[in-house]
């Protein structure tokens, strides 16, 4: 080979690269961007849908909440209020209920303390085994 034809291929290949690298900005790199942007709109749109109904479900909460029938019940049931001349009665879980409940705390804050690797709570007993 001649250097003028060596020359030559370099020049072509060299042109070559360059035409390539310039595909690459206009196509591809674009369409990357393109995508994440739909993608992006996706999880909008499942975002939307979920706020949407929780919306609904709220504005149906509010609608209740004007009826005092409503209130009566959420008074009577969350705070235990009564009428005028009624009296309420308050059931008391046994005390075997409570020490079993607050066992099962007690797993539950040693299970999140092991999985994130805190030192157990400073007095705090060893968890059954």
């Amino acid at each position: 080979m001649t250097r003028r034809a060596r020359l030559g291929a370099t020049a072509r290949f060299a042109l070559g690269v360059i035409l390539l690298v310039v595909v690459l900005f206009l196509a591809v790199f674009p369409t990357r961007t393109y995508l994440d942007q739909q993608d992006a709109i996706g999880n909008a749109g499942d975002r939307l849908s979920v706020l949407s109904k929780e919306n609904d479900r709220l504005r149906q909460r509010i609608e209740r909440l004007q009826s005092p029938d409503e209130i009566e019940r959420i008074a009577r049931e969350e705070y235990n209020l009564a009428r005028r001349g009624e009296e309420v009665f308050v059931i008391i879980p046994s005390p075997l209920e409570a020490v079993r409940r607050h066992g099962r705390a007690q797993q539950a804050i040693t299970t999140i303390r092991d999985a994130w690797g805190l030192p157990p709570a400073p007095g705090a007993e060893a968890p059954p085994s």
